[in-house]
């Protein structure tokens, strides 16, 4: 590495894993190698952290990057205020903090860093479904003004197999800003007519958010479609039918939800009602999705964590709508116990009629989920304000590494079908994301949680930006996507170390374990791929259903 022009500041290496504190003196895992090393497949994004320390100010900081042939994003890591101490989350540092949150582009005159601190810049590296496999070199410049800090060489090894264009594992995760919560004791008019609230300024971009929920594996979708009466939960549903075609179009396209419905009493008078506001516009769905060749795509979600008493009511519902929607999976979160107190999984229940069951994380058990398989059902899992302490979640204070594991190696050493969560744009400020990397940007989201319920930022003109969170979550639906590539070539799944994670509270939260996994999986690929240049083709083509 080169060295600093200015004995008041130091250059690090940092795993996207890794929690990078700005001013806390918390253990982080920060390297001084002679060479930034990424390996990645094609049709994927693969990033890298770039810590520059400072004892004092430094002005008009940016990390550029030169000499290397494939396309770089470079963004500066900003910080969110966390204001309560309470310890949901065994990875809290206890007070309130500065934590890294939003990734958001580097401004042209750089970033200021404040004396005594630590600013991450989050570089990303694209390989393209075309680009050669093969290695590529550069060069990683940090500049303050016009001196330069330090350089480090870059080298990228593109692998020769490709990702497939959509995501590997099914998910139903809703975008809807409309579940924002109006801070403090504003009301939501007073949100949505702030020039600053992000409520009323994301309409202005609704495609970019779009396009930004399909650059990290989703849709625009919503578990709780048609939940309140004459609420439009997206500004412009038409919008979000272009967005489903073009996605299909472009064989991105993942699961979409239908509707949402309630429990069904067992009273005439009651279903009537119910038909009226649930299945009615369920119907009218079905017939669009069919119409627009998107069906095959579609599910319906229903009865959202409804109590074990109410089960019989469930199934009523959730057959009604079987009837009503032939070939479309129905999904419900609702509670089957058995009298041990565990999940039943439909297997001996009522819920025997869903076709997929989604437990938290902390209720999931394999063996029972295998029954329930066998059966014919799919067994997800999901988190949201609830699993707490060590259990893995995606909390504004959860390590980074955790939304990477849910979605992938935990995913497969538990042989999870799907994952399910309830909101991404659940924001509860009246200021947007500006230029500063300190933003003003309201930790809370979901009653006194931080970030629960919200991965997605808006900058000062309502346009999206994505977290820490959400871009490890992509890595982890590309960790799991490896896992689809290695059973496709070998017939069977690859085993996860322990050493990586052996339960959703059991696992390292050191990313090079997790790296070594995959770049090993990688390795078995290609070395397949030697043997039968053929299976390289084939693993491109898009599947929606899981590989177990």
């Amino acid at each position: 590495m080169d060295v600093a022009v200015f004995a008041a500041a130091a250059i690090f290496v940092a795993h996207p894993t890794e929690r990078v504190m700005p001013d806390v003196a918390e253990p982080c895992r920060l390297q001084t190698p002679e060479r930034v090393t990424l390996s990645l497949a094609r049709n994927e994004k693969e990033s890298v952290q770039i810590v520059v320390s400072a004892t004092e100010a430094l002005e008009q900081v940016r990390v550029e990057v030169a000499g290397l042939p494939l396309r770089v994003d470079c963004d500066t890591v900003a910080y969110t205020r966390t204001t309560n101490t309470i310890h949901y989350t065994s990875h809290s540092v206890g007070r309130p903090a500065w934590y890294p949150d939003t990734l958001m582009p580097t401004p042209a005159a750089g970033v200021r860093i404040r004396p005594n601190a630590r600013q991450s810049f989050w570089l990303r590296v694209h390989a393209r479904t075309d680009t050669a496999a093969g290695v590529y070199r550069g060069l990683i410049v940090v500049k303050s003004g016009a001196k330069r800090l330090g350089a480090l060489p870059v080298e990228v090894r593109v692998r020769s197999f490709a990702l497939p264009p959509a995501t590997v594992l099914p998910l139903a995760v809703t975008f809807d800003p409309a579940t924002s919560l109006p801070p403090g004791g504003a009301g939501r008019k007073q949100m949505e007519g702030s020039p600053d609230s992000p409520l009323a300024l994301w309409r202005r971009h609704q495609s970019a958010w779009y396009a930004l929920l399909a650059d990290y594996g989703l849709v625009p979708d919503n578990l709780y479609w048609n939940n309140t009466p004459g609420d439009a939960a997206l500004a412009d549903e038409e919008e979000r039918w272009r967005c489903l075609k073009t996605m299909r179009g472009q064989d991105r396209l993942g699961w979409f939800n239908l509707g949402y419905f309630a429990p069904l009493e067992d009273d005439r008078e009651a279903e009537a009602v119910w038909r009226r506001r649930y299945l009615a516009p369920i119907s009218r769905a079905y017939a669009r999705a069919a119409a627009e060749g998107l069906l095959e795509h579609a599910y319906v979600y229903g009865c959202d964590e409804t109590p074990t008493g109410q089960v019989a009511a469930v199934a009523r519902a959730i057959a009604a709508v079987k009837r009503e929607c032939p070939g479309v999976p129905v999904m419900t979160t609702a509670k089957d116990a058995r009298r041990d107190g565990a999940r039943a999984f439909g297997v001996d229940s009522p819920l025997a009629v869903a076709d997929v069951v989604v437990p938290l994380t902390d209720k999931y058990d394999p063996v029972q989920a295998q029954l329930a398989r066998a059966q014919g059902r799919q067994v997800w899992w999901y988190v949201c304000c609830w699993p707490h302490g060590r259990e893995a979640n995606l909390f504004l204070e959860s390590l980074p590494i955790e939304a990477r594991l849910l979605v992938g190696a935990m995913a497969v050493r538990m042989r999870v079908d799907g994952f399910l969560y309830y909101e991404t744009a659940m924001w509860n400020s009246l200021r947007t994301v500006g230029s500063d990397p300190y933003t003003d940007w309201t930790a809370q989201s979901w009653e006194h949680y931080n970030g629960d319920g919200s991965l997605l930022r808006a900058d000062r003109e309502g346009r999206p930006l994505p977290t820490i969170r959400l871009e490890n979550l992509r890595d982890g639906l590309e960790d799991y996507a490896y896992a689809w590539c290695y059973r496709r070539l070998y017939g069977s799944l690859p085993a996860v170390p322990a050493a990586v994670a052996s339960s959703t509270a059991e696992y390292s939260c050191d990313g090079a374990a997790l790296q070594a996994w995959r770049d090993a999986l990688a390795e078995a690929i290609e070395a397949h791929s030697l043997r039968d240049g053929s299976e390289t083709k084939s693993m491109v083509s898009n599947s929606s259903q899981v590989p177990w």
